[in-house]
């Protein structure tokens, strides 16, 4: 991700109180604002940065040139207004969306990181804008939303609200687009452009990211050191990571989506911590909210007794176990979800029951209860040869029911997903995947899971049928991408 930061201000109101500082240069805490600002966007992510500094304090540009935080590209020129800045730097950023950032807003650190999560949202906006209910603005720029949070008027239009824009941005190509015919109309700030683009009718949002401050004044210098030392501490999660003996020769590919969800949470200024599933503690939950991604039946009783406290997991205890095949099965053909023949057996009985059931296309013998552990869990039958004998091994380590399940014609495709639909992926990428999308939803919605995956077969009609759901899978192709979704999924739902 790229960002663009406003650091082209005169900074009157510091001068006339005194300080000759330029703005991007006075310290809150210890620490430039300039560089306060470049830390909380590589928190957030961000790999490269377009600044914009005022022709009259060249030791900004020099500062920014021989700081380490982050590459920066520093155009220097003085401008007309904060729109004037943008227009400037824009170029720089086209492409992609991008973060935008006025140089003197203070907040908890994470609060950006967090805010980039929530506006990356794949949801048709064009741009977002960070809101605050905290005013101490002389000029607040005051927004009106609806119940979905989408920006109805702002500026001019809004006489009083509970919320306020707090200095920084997310833009999509939609709204950059804009930047031309804005400038045309001769725009005199930034207020005016993102005033424009409601007016243009095109989908703006808010996005509340608790207190912030503007250092304007010198009194303000006090006010956001305060701020940042009364911040809260962030939310707390346990990430459960699944029982070894349910990821077999995966532990770690299983741990690595946990891990990198972990890291843009605490990014956001929240703290994660780690056990296994076996290490769960019989006792009150440590922490605020639960990724849980185990599935024995020990550590599931032990959530089962956390959720009754009030503790929010993801995912639920019942789902886990719904994806559990002796559970799955019933629930998928109960909610009409296109699922193949499928029986479920006591396991000595198999060899019967296959018979019965007949071989036409091949059967799949599959354990009935977790997914699998062993090579011989799914197993393909294209006969009756040695299914007394498979019956036998699989009644030898304990499993006393198995799924029948008839092989289905068409592609297979793996498929990842979230239960809001906000993140859906399938591979190969190539496949005719019409109609797999609202069969893994519908599979999910019946199984109450929140983050998922699974197997589907593909007719060239497009037509899908659920062959398998899982429960946190590993995400190995598209991890980064899922990890983003994933904590963008967590932090929606903890509000």
């Amino acid at each position: 991700m790229r960002a663009g930061i406003l650091a082209a201000g005169t900074g009157a109101r510091l001068r006339a109180g005194g300080i000759a500082t330029p703005k991007p240069l006075v310290k809150v805490g210890g620490r430039a604002l300039i560089d306060r600002l470049l830390d909380e966007l590589r928190r957030a992510g961000v790999t490269e940065v377009v600044a914009i500094t005022n022709d009259a304090f060249r030791e900004v540009a020099d500062h920014l040139r021989a700081q380490a935080i982050l590459p920066v590209r520093v155009v220097v020129k003085t401008t007309a207004s904060s729109f004037e800045s943008l227009c400037e730097i824009a170029p720089h950023l086209e492409g992609e969306p991008f973060l935008l950032s006025t140089v003197d807003a203070i907040y908890s650190p994470g609060t950006l990181a967090r805010f980039a999560l929530l506006a990356g949202r794949a949801d048709g906006r064009a741009a977002t804008l960070a809101l605050t209910d905290y005013v101490d603005d002389e000029k607040p720029l005051r927004v009106l939303t609806n119940a979905a949070g989408r920006i109805t008027r702002l500026g001019s239009k809004v006489e009083s609200s509970r919320w306020i824009t707090a200095g920084f941005y997310h833009f999509n190509n939609e709204a950059t687009r804009e930047l031309v015919t804005a400038r045309e109309r001769g725009l005199p700030a930034l207020r005016g452009f993102l005033e424009h683009l409601v007016e243009r009718g095109l989908a703006v949002y808010g996005e509340p990211v608790g207190r912030t401050a503007d250092v304007d004044r010198p009194n303000d210098i006090e006010s956001a050191e305060r701020l940042l030392e009364d911040t809260p501490p962030g939310r707390s999660y346990l990430a459960v990571l699944r029982e070894e003996v349910f990821s077999p020769g995966k532990v770690e590919d299983d741990a690595r989506i946990l891990r990198a969800v972990a890291a843009r949470l605490v990014a956001a200024g929240d703290r994660v911590s780690f056990l296994r599933g076996e290490e769960l503690p019989d006792a009150a939950c440590p922490a605020d909210e639960v990724l849980a991604m185990c599935q024995g039946e020990r550590a599931l009783t032990i959530l089962s007794k956390w959720e009754a406290a009030g503790v929010r997991l993801v995912n639920t205890p019942s789902s886990i176990r719904n994806c559990y095949r002796d559970r799955m099965t019933p629930l998928l053909s109960a909610a009409g979800v296109p699922f193949p023949e499928s029986r479920l057996v006591p396991t000595r009985d198999l060899a019967a029951a296959a018979d019965a059931m007949g071989f036409e296309g091949g059967l799949w013998v599959k354990r009935g209860d977790v997914h699998a552990t062993h090579p011989e869990d799914v197993t393909r039958a294209a006969g009756p040869e040695g299914l007394a004998a498979l019956a036998e091994r699989l009644a030898a380590r304990g499993i006393s029911r198995v799924a029948l399940q008839r092989s289905a014609p068409g592609r297979t495709v793996k498929f990842y997903a979230l239960a809001d639909a906000s993140f859906f992926r399938y591979y190969p990428p190539d496949a005719d995947a019409e109609g797999l999308r609202a069969a893994a939803q519908s599979a999910a919605a019946a199984l109450g899971v929140d983050v998922f995956g699974g197997d589907a077969q593909v007719a060239e009609d497009g037509r899908a049928l659920i062959i398998d759901l899982n429960d946190w899978p590993t995400f190995s192709r598209c991890r980064e991408d899922a990890a983003d979704a994933i904590a963008r999924y967590v932090l929606t739902k903890t509000r």
